[in-house]
């Protein structure tokens, strides 16, 4: 079915280039030859965007480790930050935003107003698994609560929320 889509649509992009390969200008069999630039176009986006979801997965990792470096500076020089609750708000964000980066990745090659609704669906059930699950905590710790860390949380999903929406801008930008 979209081999059938694209080979009905390949008769707008008679003679002209497609990423650098010229398209026949005849209608000599055009399906057969007009599908080989679309095949390598679509190849060559499939490389980058592999390549862009590994560059995403070892930046969520950097993170990762770098906000448990933080979380373990700040536990040791002010104890009332909780160093599980940061260690594990951290683990959740990450594991939040790998799957709904991945989730986001699908809407890529769709039309353009998708993939931006993507991204703000996967915004906003982020926070809102933010808020729940620190609502979750609030409720449990009420009596030895330090509130400050709750803003280091909304700190850290900043964090991860910048890192995913610039990295899929950019990818946005280069399957055009």
């Amino acid at each position: 079915m979209v081999i059938g889509i694209i080979i009905s649509r390949l008769g707008r992009y008679k003679g002209r280039s497609f990423n650098g390969l010229a398209l026949p200008d005849t209608n000599l069999n055009f399906a057969t030859f007009g599908i080989v630039p679309i095949v390598l176009a679509i190849i060559k986006r499939t490389k980058q965007t592999r390549k862009m979801k590994g560059k995403y997965i070892a930046t969520v990792f950097v993170l990762y480790v770098l906000v448990n470096a933080l979380s373990y500076v700040l536990h040791y020089y002010i104890p009332a930050y909780s160093i599980m609750l940061l260690m594990g708000g951290n683990l959740f964000m990450a594991v939040i935003s790998v799957i709904s980066y991945l989730l986001i990745m699908q809407q890529i090659g769709n039309r353009p107003e998708a993939f931006v609704r993507g991204v703000f669906a996967g915004t906003f059930i982020k926070i809102l698994l933010c808020m729940f699950g620190i609502l979750i905590y609030i409720m449990l710790h009420r009596q030895d609560l330090y509130k400050p860390s709750i803003f280091v949380l909304f700190g850290i999903y900043a964090i991860y929320t910048y890192a995913e929406t610039t990295t899929l801008f950019k990818i946005a930008k280069t399957v055009k």
